[in-house]
This record gives structure tokens, C-alpha cells and sequence, in this order.
């Protein structure tokens, strides 16, 4: 009887002291989070993201033609992109009858030269066009034309090239290389990093002869989607049906999201649905390559878990695997370079900032590709020697919360292009 009532009074204790303060808070954080919806929809452009990627098994992916791009990190950029009619992010293409007097420039690469986090006026492909015509002494005049997509290397890259820029036979050629080509170039390594198949691929590689040392191309697959490595438990998790219908919804939780609760490693793995860590996603699927008899200790060296596959390149010692993926960026090089004495393109090379990550006080992912570039004559734009050859500030060309340059980041990488068509006129003669 004793315990009843003392139950009783704890129960009229909460109700008189703790419920009254529960519910007004609970009020006042409701009256906050709707003011702070309604205060976001009315500032933000939109919620959605709309990436109207398609396949095509010439070349692997680009977007739909005359559709609209809509992209955002929800804190940072919100951009509408209109698509060419040749299902890229960039403005309509050139007539393929050149003007007399005129430099054409193809720039061809992958997420740098989509550039879907900056409008269309301010990639740095157009300001350098606007920048050379302000500044031409000589007269040279230059037109552009960008042909890139996210998540490509060069091997991925060669299409795009034969089927788009070709048409408009361009001067010269300048493909853009980023921190993860070395990695993008491996169909083994894009295997471990997406689920493919590695002899099944949704867009063009090579393979090597161990024997001949023969490069051999893997076309891509027009069924690669019935030939996925198999998942492991916990990989295709689901978040829960509350989350999903927030990031659907809520311009108010998609913004927390991307610029506080993400950087939580618990609360993110919980609102994402606790997926199977990356580490041993990429763990199973090194296991499910190595039960082909052709890929058998082919991941001996490495453990991703040390370090992931980008961030390899950055080291002393390569496991076997990553020095084939140099090699087989340089036969990518080579493809390129077949194709502009082929065709009669000048050929360069620029690299991103990311390309010369410092690790131990070294550069050697860019020592790397120098050393691929000079054994071929193939010139290298450096963004990250123009921009501390200049004193400028490295973390001012990203976003804080996307690797991706800014429209400052697209400034200084026109900039330092222009520099050097400057200093080499004859590249476009």
C-alpha cells in the first residue's frame, strides 16, 4: 500500500513540476523547427535533387538532353544546369565549321569539368574564355567546349572523346586529372569502389597482358547490372521511413543533415539506416573478385582499412595492384595521344589541386603523373605550383563541405591556364 502511494505522489510530483516544462519545451522546439522550415523554403531555392543521368552503352553515362540538372549540398550551392543537346553540363556546342583565327579547346574529364555545383557562366572552362578576351595582345582568340561527367578516368573518358569531341575537331585537347584518376583507370579498383563486375563494366577499361604486357580494352557491357559482385548483409541498408520521408520533405532536416548531424559518425550511421561500414563493404567485395581464378591475390599489399584506394597513390610503397593502375593511366595517355597525332590536336594535361595531395612531406601521387607525362611529352598545368607559386590560399578554391571547387576554385584554375597558353602560343598553332 505504501509503495502505491508513494508511486501516486511521484506520478503527482512529474505531473505538477516536470510535465508543464516538457510540453512547453516540446511547443517551443515545434514553433522553432516549423518557423525554421517555413524561414528556409522561403530562402532556399529548393529541396530536391534532380540528376537525370542515363546510360548509353557507347560510352557509359551521361545526362538526358534538354532536361534540367538540379543540385545542391542542402548548405553550400543550389544550381540549375540546362543540359546540351550532347547531354552535358556545359552551353550549347559549337558549330563543327570553325571560325578563322580561332583556338578550340576541348576539355574533357569527370565531376571538375561538370562542375554541377557552379552555374554554367562561372566553370572555369567559360571564364577562361571570357578572361583570354579580355586580355588577348596578339589577337588569339579561344572557344570551349566542356565534355565531362562524375566518377570517370581516362580509359572512361576516351568516348567521350571519339563520339563528342571529335565532331569538333578541336585545336587542343585538355584533359583535366583529378586525386581519384589513378584509381578510376584500375577496373579493378572501380569494381571494389562501386560493385561491378570487373570484366563487366558499365563504361570502357583496359586489361593487361601479364604475360605480353599487351593492353587490351574491356568494352563495356551493355547487361553489367545482371553481373553486380554479390552484396554483403547490412550494405543496402534502408534509413528509417521517418528520415526517408524527411530528406524527401524537409528543407529544415536536410540542412541540419549536411551541416551538423553528418559529422557525427553514430547519429549518421543510425540516420542513414546503420549500413555496413565502407571499410568492410569493400572488404566482401574484394572476396567476391578474388574467387575468379584471373584475380587471385590480385588485393595482396593492401588492406583498405590503412588507407583508402585515392589515398594510396599518395605513398612510398605501391601494392601491385595500385602500380598497374599507373600503368594503366599511362596507356591511357597513350590512347590520347595516338588519337591527337590521329587527329592533330595539341594535347595537355591539367592537374587539380587534389592530384598533389601531401602525404609524409611529399607529393607523389603528382610525381607520378609527372613522371607518366614527361615519358610522353605531354605537357602538365599544375593548379597547385600556380597557386602557391602566386601565394594564394588552398582552402579558398573548395567548398568547406565539398572538395569541389568554387567559383573561386574555377577563377584560379582558368587563371593558371591562361598563363600558360600565354607563355605557349604555339600550342594553338
Amino acid at each position: 500500500m505504501k509503495i502505491l502511494v508513494r508511486i501516486r505522489l511521484w506520478m503527482s510530483w512529474l505531473y505538477i513540476n516536470v510535465l508543464p516544462g516538457v510540453a512547453v519545451t516540446l511547443v517551443v522546439l515545434g514553433v522553432l523547427a516549423w518557423g525554421g522550415e517555413l524561414y528556409l523554403r522561403a530562402k532556399l531555392p529548393f529541396n530536391e535533387i534532380i540528376w537525370a543521368a542515363q546510360f548509353d552503352e557507347r560510352f557509359g553515362w551521361n545526362f538526358t538532353p534538354g532536361t534540367t540538372v538540379k543540385f545542391t549540398n542542402h548548405t553550400e550551392f543550389w544550381t540549375l544546369t540546362e543540359v546540351n543537346s550532347i547531354g552535358f553540363l556545359d552551353r550549347p556546342p559549337p558549330s563543327p565549321e570553325k571560325r578563322p583565327g580561332v583556338c578550340r579547346i576541348a576539355f574533357i574529364g569527370d565531376s571538375y569539368i561538370e562542375a554541377a555545383h557552379v552555374p554554367i557562366d562561372k566553370k572555369f572552362h567559360v571564364v577562361f574564355e571570357r578572361l583570354a578576351m579580355q586580355q588577348s595582345q596578339d589577337g588569339q582568340a579561344f572557344e570551349t567546349v566542356a565534355v565531362g561527367q562524375s566518377g570517370t578516368g581516362q580509359f572512361n573518358q576516351l568516348p567521350f572523346y571519339d563520339i563528342f569531341a571529335r565532331q569538333f575537331t578541336p585545336d587542343v585537347v585538355v584533359l583535366v586529372f583529378t586525386g581519384n584518376d589513378f584509381a578510376n583507370n584500375s577496373a579493378v579498383l572501380e569494381s571494389v569502389r562501386y560493385g561491378w563486375h570487373p570484366l563487366h563494366p558499365p563504361k570502357l577499361f583496359y586489361e593487361r597482358d601479364p604475360k605480353t604486357g599487351t593492353f587490351t580494352p574491356i568494352p563495356i557491357d551493355p547487361s553489367w547490372q545482371d553481373r553486380l559482385l554479390a552484396t554483403a548483409p547490412g550494405e543496402l541498408a534502408q534509413p528509417p521511413a521517418m528520415v526517408s520521408w524527411l530528406t524527401r520533405e524537409s528543407y529544415l532536416y536536410n540542412w541540419l543533415y549536411s551541416g551538423f548531424l553528418k559529422s557525427s559518425p553514430g547519429l549518421n550511421a543510425w540516420l542513414t539506416g546503420n549500413p555496413l561500414p565502407l571499410v568492410d563493404v569493400y572488404r566482401h567485395r574484394m572476396h567476391e573478385i578474388s574467387k575468379d581464378p584471373k584475380y587471385s591475390g590480385v588485393f595482396d599489399g593492401w588492406d583498405p582499412e590503412e588507407a583508402d584506394m585515392d589515398s594510396v597513390f599518395t605513398r612510398e610503397n605501391l601494392p601491385p595492384l595500385f602500380e598497374e593502375a599507373i600503368a594503366m593511366t599511362g596507356h591511357a595517355f597513350d590512347e590520347f595521344q595516338e588519337r591527337a597525332g590521329r587527329d592533330g590536336f595539341g594535347l595537355l594535361v591539367f592537374s587539380e589541386t587534389h592530384a598533389s595531395k601531401v602525404y609524409d612531406g611529399k607529393r607523389l601521387s603528382h610525381d607520378r603523373l609527372k613522371k607518366l607525362l614527361a615519358d610522353r611529352g605531354i605537357p602538365l598545368i599544375d593548379q597547385y605550383d600556380y597557386i602557391t607559386a602566386k601565394g594564394l590560399d588552398l582552402s579558398a578554391l573548395s567548398f568547406p563541405r565539398d572538395r569541389h571547387w568554387n567559383e573561386q576554385g574555377h577563377e584560379w584554375a582558368a587563371e593558371a591556364l591562361l598563363e600558360y597558353f600565354k607563355d605557349h602560343p604555339e600550342v594553338c598553332r
